[in-house]
């Protein structure tokens, strides 16, 4: 098994179709076939089904596409890790944030990291709470965004935003300093 391998495996599933994962990692149809094939010989399973709609996971597949995906991950690390000989910090940071987020907070982050960090290379993955949930515990997300996480034992947990939400009724003169509304 092969790192290239691995990328040409993930860009297959990413974009769902062969031609698409040949022009996103740059080689050509039958490089990619055949090292998809060798891969799946490597290992004895079948990891794609491939049809005209393109390529679908097998239940091996979705196993083995976890696990590629974190090692890609530590390879991409290490390698950051050791290319920079400076004191400022290096390497690959995923963030997950919920849907919407990401074009308020994207700009400001990278202009931030780049300023600052430029040896940290951020990459924003955008899902609803339970995905990014699972990516985070999939190690797949080093940090992420919510709405709503119950703090866990293992995780910790800083609130970034407090909103304030108000109840407003019509103008009632006779309720102007009063305290309390009844909802009735």
């Amino acid at each position: 098994m092969e790192i290239r391998q691995l990328r040409y495996f993930i860009a297959a599933v990413e974009t769902g179709n062969i031609r698409k994962a040949c022009e996103k990692v740059h080689i050509s149809h039958s490089a990619m076939s055949i090292s998809l094939k060798k891969l799946e010989d490597d290992i004895g399973v079948s990891l794609l089904n491939k049809g005209q709609r393109g390529v679908q996971l097998t239940y091996a597949g979705e196993k083995f596409l976890k696990s590629a995906h974190l090692l890609i991950r530590q390879i991409d690390d290490l390698r950051a890790s050791v290319q920079d000989s400076e004191d400022t910090p290096t390497g690959n940071v995923r963030l997950g944030v919920p849907y919407g987020i990401n074009n308020a907070l994207a700009l400001p982050l990278f202009e931030l990291l780049k300023d600052r960090f430029p040896g940290v290379n951020l990459e924003i993955e955008e899902g609803n709470t339970t995905s990014l949930e699972r990516l985070f515990e999939g190690n797949i997300i080093d940090l992420m965004i919510s709405y709503d996480i119950v703090e866990k034992m293992d995780q910790k947990c800083d609130p970034l935003y407090v909103e304030n939400l108000y109840f407003i009724s019509a103008n009632d003169p006779e309720r102007k300093y009063t305290d309390e509304i009844e909802l009735q």
